[in-house]
């Protein structure tokens, strides 16, 4: 496995995870997507690549964080289902259910979070589920 990793949806969740990967000197690229870019630009001077483009992010990057709404969650799995075929992709919506993702993208190995708002400032304890396909060094 190798190092980069995507945040898709880098609002407020998905921002912070940025910002703590880019704190704790995380080497790898880290590649952090929102559909109103300017408002991620301040991930881009930190250190993180930034785009609108979730397919590109996700095809470049190894593990891929999404970040979005639970309503927006099959929207972008569709979207980069191919990109992410053989990855870890972790997300952050709790309520939906790791058969969903499965269903969408089906060679893809999933973890769900619940993360808490402490991951603002790196105090978080996150609970989280893995499908089937997710090994124990993952």
């Amino acid at each position: 496995m190798g190092n980069d990793i995507a945040v898709i949806g880098a609002g407020v969740i998905g921002g912070a995870i940025v910002k703590s990967l880019l704190k704790s000197g995380y080497d790898g690229k880290i590649i952090a997507t929102r559909r109103k870019i300017e408002r991620i630009k301040k991930l881009e001077e930190l250190g993180a690549v930034v785009t609108r483009d979730n397919k590109k992010a996700a095809k470049q990057s190894d593990i891929v964080f999404i970040c979005v709404k639970p309503n927006d969650v099959g929207k972008v799995l569709k979207e980069i289902k191919k990109e992410i075929e053989g990855k870890l992709v972790i997300s952050t919506a709790a309520t939906v259910p790791l058969e969903y993702y499965k269903e969408i993208a089906p060679k893809t190995r999933f973890v769900r979070t619940m993360p808490n708002v402490a991951l603002l400032v790196q105090e978080s304890f996150t609970a989280y589920c893995c499908n089937g396909y997710v090994t124990s060094k993952e």
